[in-house]
This record gives C-alpha cells, structure tokens and sequence, in this order.
C-alpha cells in the first residue's frame, strides 16, 4: 500500500476510535452516575440522564458517519489492483476488530448495560461490510480491465 493512502485510513482510524472511546466512555459514565433505577422518581435527573445519552450517541453516529464516508472517499479516488486481496481482507478484519475493541473495553466496566455499548457499533459495521464488498468490486472490475 501506498505510504498516503495507510496514512488516510490510519487518520480515519483514530477519528473513529476517539469518537467511539468518547462515546463509550460518556455512556458508561452516565451509567453508572445516573443509574435508572436511582433516578426513577426525579424528573429532572431522568431528562439529564436521557439528555447525556442521546450527546453520546450523536457522538458515535456523527463518528460513524464521517468514517464510512471516508472510507467510500478513499476506495473511491484510489487505486486497488495493486494490493493483494489478502491485504484488503486483513485491512478490513482489522478495523471491525478495532471497532468492537475501542468500545468493549470500556463496557467491560458496566456489563449490565452491554448491548447499549454495541447497538451503534452495528450501524458503523454495515457500512464498513458495505465499503469491503464496493472494495472487491473495484478490485475485480479493475483487473479484469488488465
């Protein structure tokens, strides 16, 4: 791969990962600060709790946005019959790895609470699943064109 190109994914990698620790964290935090079942009587903590969940998850969705436009940006305006197929599987592999792992980690500290870690991590893992199979088409279309 080109040294601009692993540069391009490298800082979209670290955008996405930031918003998804900042989301990750803010949610875990508010959590276990404002705990549902201790806030079930007061009004205004219930509007404070639902109001830091729904920054946070702004957070990932506008990540997750800019991430898979990104990444249709770079296939799109970038070469790929030069990568071997094997570096693009692994390419891939490695981000959705780096997705799971950027927010697990800091849901391993609220359990109880997992799936509100994970439901917008899918959203971003469809695009990515959508960028791969655009990847192998280009990759395919632009051989076959040799």
């Amino acid at each position: 791969m080109r040294i601009e190109l692993k540069k391009q994914i490298l800082l979209l990698d670290i955008f996405l990962v930031l918003s998804l620790l900042s989301y990750a964290l803010m949610l875990c935090l508010t959590n276990k600060n404002l705990n549902y079942m201790d806030v079930s009587g007061d009004s205004e903590l219930i509007q404070r709790r639902f109001f830091l969940k729904n920054i946070a998850n702004r957070i990932c969705d506008v990540g997750g946005i800019i991430y898979i436009i990104g990444c249709i940006m770079i296939l799109r305006f970038n070469s790929l019959k030069f990568i071997p197929l094997r570096k693009i599987v692994l390419c891939f592999l490695a981000q959705a790895f780096l997705i799971f792992t950027s927010v697990v980690l800091i849901a391993l500290f609220d359990i109880e609470n997992l799936s509100d870690y994970l439901f917008p991590v899918w959203s971003i893992l469809i695009g990515l699943l959508f960028c791969f199979f655009y990847s192998l088409f280009k990759l395919y279309r632009q051989r076959k064109e040799e």
